[in-house]
């Protein structure tokens, strides 16, 4: 019965982490879309050399901040790392970090766009991270019990 347990435990769990990293990437692009940090405050706005700029290149200068061409936004992703029970985000742009860093490697002063982090709504201990951990354990529980009922009921003992 422990290993039983124990099974159900770390199915539960990896299903939490599975959905948590589901809800930090949607978060994070959720941010990039709106112009927000991870703290869900506005970005400090553009200069008017840099909306000139991307008017300029046709990317027009009123889109959120970080989007041009949405390969940022799009190149975000997550993954629940099982053995480390953590979530790992990333991007497949090398820029990414600079950008959070506020280095872009231009030669003038940029504002870090604190985005590539995760969201403080769903830092561990946060009310959403319970409400995910609490659905996956509310599934464990019920599976604990019935798995329970059914053993005293084989052994002729109801509840």
């Amino acid at each position: 019965m422990a290993n039983s347990f124990l099974k159900s435990f770390k199915k539960a769990f990896n299903n939490y982490l599975d959905e948590y990293a589901i809800e930090i990437q949607k978060q994070v692009v959720k941010n990039i879309n709106d112009g927000k940090d991870f703290e869900r405050k506005p970005f400090k706005k553009l200069s008017k050399a840099t909306k000139d700029d991307r008017e300029r290149r046709g990317y027009g200068r009123n889109k959120p901040i970080l989007i041009r061409t949405g390969g940022l936004r799009d190149s975000i992703t997550t993954k629940a790392n099982k053995s480390t029970k953590s979530v790992e985000l990333s991007s497949s742009k090398s820029y990414a970090d600079n950008l959070n860093d506020g280095d872009h490697n231009q030669g003038y002063p940029m504002s870090p766009r604190k985005f590539f982090e995760c969201p403080k709504s769903l830092t561990p201990g946060s009310s959403r991270d319970k409400a995910i951990l609490n659905r996956h354990f509310d599934i464990l529980e019920d599976e604990i019990f019935n798995n329970i009922n059914a053993r005293l009921k084989e052994k002729g003992i109801m509840i």
